[in-house]
């Protein structure tokens, strides 16, 4: 049985977790709350998780805790060939500097892409990642108030290169490229994974509450109810939709679509030449 996954959302925590059985993987307990995480405080935060945790038939205290999208600092960063600690350092004063903080005032970490730079060869590509430490604070204590034992912190697109590298973990299989374009509500995790390795991540400032936004200008709803209409579409088809109503939400999501489209091609181009 796997640790606990707690995924912290802007307005919702998710916890999940799996155990391995003939192969396959199986849920052993799930939960969900919803919570505006501007005005939850951290002791109501760590009500509401204590009160998931025994509801949710989870097994153990270990757990895995993922970040929102917008509480985390990624960027690619071409730096001086150097050690793998002289180069932890470098990227925290890096990271800091563009966030805008004192260095004690984050975590960060790194990862090296093995992009190639096309001007220097003195120079390697690294993904950093970091937090401000009043965010990590804030969510690990109220999971041990709750009762759970934090063992790392994730990211969201560390999440997702794992689950697309499950089958990708062979020798024979590290020369293996694939894309991943993961939408999420606020915006988008273009993914190159090379073997189990990340070669290319960029956060791309477009989501699915975009989509909702044209749908709703356009047919002139509720940016919730354009929502609901899109999730219909998905899960029934357009044929329960009004063929007029149906044109009109393809209309207004293809200039949002296009602009993702551009997005991920500029994002492929960079990582095939570098």
């Amino acid at each position: 049985t796997g640790a606990v996954g707690v995924s912290f959302d802007d307005d919702v925590v998710r916890l999940l977790q799996v155990r391995e059985q003939g192969g396959t993987l199986v849920v052993t307990g799930a939960a969900q709350r919803e919570m505006d995480n501007e005005s939850v405080d951290q002791e109501r935060l760590a009500t509401m998780l204590r009160d998931a945790i025994v509801s949710g038939g989870f097994v153990g205290r270990r757990c895995i805790v993922s970040l929102p999208e917008r509480d985390v600092f990624l960027q690619s960063m071409q730096l001086p060939a150097m050690s793998d600690s002289e180069l932890g350092e470098a990227v925290a004063w890096e990271a800091s500097q563009r966030m805008g903080v004192a260095r004690d005032a984050i975590r960060s970490d790194w990862i090296r892409t093995g992009a190639d730079d096309v001007q220097s060869a003195a120079r390697s590509e690294v993904l950093a990642v970091a937090a401000r430490n009043t965010v990590l604070s804030k969510k690990l204590e109220a999971l041990m108030s709750a009762g759970l034992r934090p063992m790392a912190v994730d990211t969201e697109f560390g999440g997702i290169s794992r689950l697309f590298s499950r089958h990708h973990r062979r020798d024979a299989d590290q020369g293996t490229s694939r894309a991943v374009l993961h939408v999420g509500e606020h915006a988008s995790t273009m993914l190159v994974l090379r073997g189990e390795s990340i070669a290319f991540c960029k956060r791309i400032e477009i989501g699915g509450r975009m989509f909702d936004e044209s749908v709703a200008e356009r047919l002139c709803l509720e940016p919730r109810a354009a929502g609901e209409l899109r999730l219909a579409r998905v899960q029934h088809g357009a044929a329960d939709i009004d063929p007029a109503t149906d044109r009109a939400l393809r209309e207004a999501i293809r200039p949002v679509t296009t602009e993702l489209a551009h997005q991920v091609l500029l994002c492929l181009r960079y990582a095939s030449v570098t």
